[in-house]
């Protein structure tokens, strides 16, 4: 993270601080959330009824973040956790399309709705926090907005 003064390197003078310039790897938080979500609430129904669709997306998320955890390292880079996007996102795809289908096997299901939702509420979070990922100049204040974490900064 570097910080430029007040009315320093094209940081406009504001009595509230100065101005930041980052780069993250963050990621869209929202989408980690609504698939970290996903995942439990996929697990319950995986539990409760034997629905099979689940396990692929189940495995993937343990292979992939049980070395990560129990690798014993102080500092754990977020990008490593980069290999569990795609079984989040495909367990909220399959949670907002409730595969619901007889002895545990999965159909197909059409929510077209709660999927525009997800997808547009991704979208405004990548373009909220696109200046994070860019290095974009961006107000102090504004970046502290960004913040929503206390672990974040």
């Amino acid at each position: 993270m570097e910080h430029i003064g007040s009315g320093q390197e094209g940081c406009p003078a504001t009595p509230d601080g100065g101005c930041v310039r980052t780069i993250s790897a963050l990621g869209t938080p929202l989408l980690w959330w609504m698939g970290s979500a996903s995942f439990v609430v996929g697990f319950v129904h995986f539990i409760k009824e034997r629905r099979l669709c689940f396990v692929v997306c189940f495995l993937g998320v343990i292979s992939s973040w049980i070395p990560w955890v129990v690798s014993g390292r102080e500092f754990v880079f977020t990008y490593y956790a980069l290999v569990l996007i795609p079984f989040l996102v495909i367990h909220l795809s399959l949670m907002t399309t409730r595969g619901r289908g007889k002895n545990g096997r999965c159909t197909r299901g059409n929510n077209l709705g709660a999927i525009i939702i997800i997808v547009i509420i991704t979208v405004a979070d990548f373009l909220f926090m696109y200046p994070l990922y860019s290095a974009q100049l961006i107000p102090e204040a504004s970046w502290l907005m960004r913040l929503w974490l206390p672990g974040w900064s």
